[in-house]
């Protein structure tokens, strides 16, 4: 018989215990995105009585909203895994389909200054690359 207390949620159809103990409790509120009119499938599945509590379109705002214990969110990971108190749960997501861009206007792209700021910033990004592909995650683990 294996009886297990997890920081995690824990399948019992997948039989990783025989018997659990949640020592931590499901999130109840829900951090959302302003695009998100309905509650993402991600939520419905994972945190089924979970309901909407804030809603914003600055992920800054969201990260605020999660370290102070408002509701769980999914965050680009070069936002969330960049905090040190800060764990993803490893969750089976559908990857999203966002891109990172650095645009200018077509007229301006030329000109020396902001030719100059867009290639600082895109030498920026190159180096934070496994930040911003999410190769740096911090796993939340069982102890």
């Amino acid at each position: 018989m294996r009886l297990d207390s997890a920081g995690s949620l824990i399948d019992l159809a997948a039989r990783q215990a025989d018997i659990a103990f949640e020592n931590n409790p499901t999130p109840k509120h829900l951090v959302l995105w302003n695009s998100d009119r309905d509650i993402p499938d991600w939520a419905k599945q994972y945190f089924p009585e979970a309901k909407r509590s804030i809603q914003s379109a600055d992920p800054t705002t969201m990260l605020a909203c999660i370290q102070n214990h408002m509701g769980v969110a999914r965050l680009p990971g070069y936002v969330g895994d960049n905090v040190a108190d800060l764990r993803r749960l490893k969750f089976p997501l559908v990857p999203s389909t966002l891109a990172l861009w650095v645009l200018s206007y077509v007229d301006l792209r030329a000109t020396a200054r902001v030719r100059a700021c867009r290639e600082f910033l895109i030498d920026i990004i190159e180096q934070q690359r496994d930040l911003v592909e999410g190769k740096k995650s911090l796993y939340f683990q069982r102890k």
